[in-house]
């Protein structure tokens, strides 16, 4: 049923010539996945609701997600790594906040926008203590963590604020 349910919902993209939007009374038996996810978020949306905004959004929060689960074995040795030789305790930290922290380490004069989620104290630490990462991070890896996790954080926000609200 929910098969059925997603395939009506993207019938237009699986086949390009077809026109038909879901009719009113086949949104009804909404996915629970979709009902479950969008909960997740703080989003009560009754099945009448649903429209191709809402799945869109969905689709776009999901893979908010998913890149998140990508990289949060990085950023979780990275939290390591910043406890054994910076001294922090990234217990509280969030993916964005640990990924701008590997962003300092490599490339602090790129930073305009650490300060929002960095403090002056940990800024400081950070770019006295980078060389001692240079052997043990990666580079390429800490640069494409940060850009992704920071892509995701920004999509986030625009299809949370005021969007499904």
């Amino acid at each position: 049923m929910e098969v059925m349910w997603g395939i009506q919902h993207q019938m237009h993209k699986l086949v390009r010539k077809e026109k038909a939007e879901v009719a009113k009374e086949d949104r009804l038996p909404m996915s629970q996945g979709l009902k479950t996810f969008l909960r997740s978020y703080g989003f009560d949306v009754k099945p009448e609701m649903v429209n191709e905004q809402i799945v869109r959004t969905a689709k776009a929060l999901y893979e908010c997600d998913a890149i998140e689960d990508k990289f949060s074995t990085c950023l979780r040795d990275a939290s390591r790594q910043l406890k054994k030789i910076s001294g922090f305790n990234c217990k509280n930290w969030g993916f964005l906040k640990l990924a701008t922290a590997l962003m300092v380490i490599f490339c602090p004069e790129e930073g305009d926008d650490f300060r929002k989620v960095l403090s002056e104290d940990e800024l400081k630490k950070l770019e006295v203590d980078a060389p001692k990462y240079y052997d043990i991070l990666s580079w390429a890896l800490s640069m494409r963590t940060y850009d992704k996790i920071r892509y995701a954080y920004r999509v986030r926000e625009e299809n949370t604020v005021g969007v499904l609200n």
